[in-house]
């Protein structure tokens, strides 16, 4: 068995989801909902609510 390491990006992936790390490519799907729907935000432990805060976590 693989040890975890946090330096690699790992992706989970079957028929029906795709889990990956966010990347700045993921702004322009992710805009319209920090900026209109800010409680989607509201347990995350970094806010993306609004587009700077949206900008610094990607």
């Amino acid at each position: 068995m693989e040890n975890f390491s946090f330096d690699k990006d790992y992706i989970l992936e079957n028929e029906r989801v795709l889990l990956r790390p966010l990347s700045i490519k993921d702004i322009e799907h992710l805009t319209y909902f920090s900026m209109n729907e800010p409680e989607l935000w509201k347990y995350s432990m970094q806010q993306a609510n609004g587009l700077e805060n949206l900008k610094n976590i990607l």
